[in-house]
């Protein structure tokens, strides 16, 4: 490479800029391909995670558990697919890294959204009724732990907190 650089170094200031505008072409244009096959990609992704939770849980009926579990409605997955592709879209225009969470029925007619690892665990309580608030927890195991409701610009901020910086 560094042969390289010295012979272009030997070239006239015209021939030098000309290929640098090249190669900062060649660069963006990768660079930008390669953002939207990865953003396309994730999304793809999201979208099949998001799929097979939706048919587990769709399935699952009132009481499927013997204690009186509410079945999951189609409001409340619909509202959890809002949350995770604003929330998706949010971290990889930030350049925060997207995991993946696992998805599970509450007991209430709700859905339960936790990543978790042995360093930090949040969970997102998404509610059946549309107007009652979203809840979550979030630990580290160790000193850090909170709890409460929250707006979604707050939800995106914990998954930036607690998921992107781990």
């Amino acid at each position: 490479m560094a042969n390289l650089e010295e012979k272009i170094a030997q070239l006239p200031s015209a021939a030098r800029k000309e290929i640098s505008d090249i190669v900062e072409y060649f660069y963006w244009k990768y660079a930008g391909e390669h953002a939207e096959t990865t953003e396309k990609g994730e999304k793809e992704k999201l979208e099949q995670v998001l799929q097979s939770a939706q048919e587990k849980l769709l399935a699952l009926e009132d009481n499927w558990d013997d204690r009186g579990v509410k079945q999951i409605k189609e409001g409340t997955i619909q509202r959890t697919n809002e949350f995770f592709f604003n929330l998706q879209a949010k971290m990889l225009q930030e350049g925060v890294r997207w995991i993946f969470p696992e998805i599970f029925s509450g007991t209430k007619g709700d859905i339960l959204v936790q990543w978790k690892t042995d360093r930090f665990q949040l969970v997102i309580v998404i509610p059946e009724d549309p107007v009652k608030p979203t809840n979550y927890y979030a630990t580290d195991y160790d000193k850090n732990e909170e709890e409460g409701t929250a707006t979604n610009e707050r939800l995106n901020n914990l998954y930036f907190n607690w998921v992107g910086q781990f």
